[in-house]
């Protein structure tokens, strides 16, 4: 058994609705329109060592399976670009 201690950290989300329907479509599509956002906003990856850079989770409500996918917003940086955040 392997045991791991992850300090609490910030994570962007995006919730997909059934998303064993299409697998191989729509968990690799979240994690797509995420980084889109990211780029779009003038971010690029930074992978930090001791945080999990990201994770899903899968759960039911109301019979409907759900899964949310988690990038954490520490593991991306800003890069030169002329996006402005006030």
């Amino acid at each position: 058994m392997e045991f791991a201690n992850q300090e609490e950290a910030d994570y962007a989300v995006i919730t997909i609705y059934d998303p064993f329907a299409a697998a191989f479509e729509r968990i690799p599509n979240a994690y797509k329109k995420i980084l889109d956002l990211l780029q779009a906003n003038g971010f690029r990856e930074k992978p930090k060592d001791d945080i999990l850079s990201c994770f899903e989770h899968v759960y039911e409500k109301e019979t409907i399976t759900y899964m949310d996918v988690y990038i954490h917003v520490d593991s991306v940086s800003k890069t030169d670009s002329f996006t402005n955040f006030s």
